[in-house]
């Protein structure tokens, strides 16, 4: 797998990471999407529809491209699925968090759904009173002067 890399220069960019192969993430999602789209991937009718699909890469860059992939590919079929160091979640843990992420969900499209309950508005006299409070005591904090017109 090393001689295939070998001829492909290291490429990077401000916006876009890419492989060692010349292929940035999204390109190589979009191949990934065609290639499940189509059945006889690798032939060379696959190849130059991703060509056209794709015409900022090159036939040799797709047929690269797709010569790793199949490599990749075959490497985890061959593992017979044993990877070390990978983690096996319990199946059990991760419907539970579902549950309770739904559930959460329900409690706030429960809460944002209910109309806002608005207050009592003031009468003419508590809000001039107001008003001309500001106006005469702006030396002070204004809580020192308000007039408490009715139990809260």
């Amino acid at each position: 797998m090393e001689g295939l890399y070998s001829n492909v220069p290291q490429h990077t960019n401000e916006n876009h990471v890419y492989t060692c192969d010349g292929w940035t993430f999204k390109d190589n999602k979009f191949y990934e999407k065609v290639m499940e789209e189509s059945e006889d991937s690798g032939s060379e009718a696959f190849i130059e529809r991703v060509a056209v699909l794709m015409p900022w890469k090159t036939i040799a860059s797709i047929k690269l491209h797709h010569q790793i992939l199949m490599e990749d590919l075959n490497w985890i079929k061959s593992s017979n699925g044993e990877f070390e160091d990978i983690i096996i979640e319990d199946n059990d843990d991760f419907e539970d968090t579902m549950v309770e992420e739904e559930r959460l969900k329900e409690q706030v499209k429960e809460h944002t759904s209910r109309p806002k309950k608005r207050g009592v508005p003031w009468t003419m006299e508590e809000h001039w009173s107001f008003v001309m409070g500001g106006r005469y005591m702006r030396k002070r904090r204004l809580e020192e002067h308000i007039q408490v017109f009715r139990d809260f």
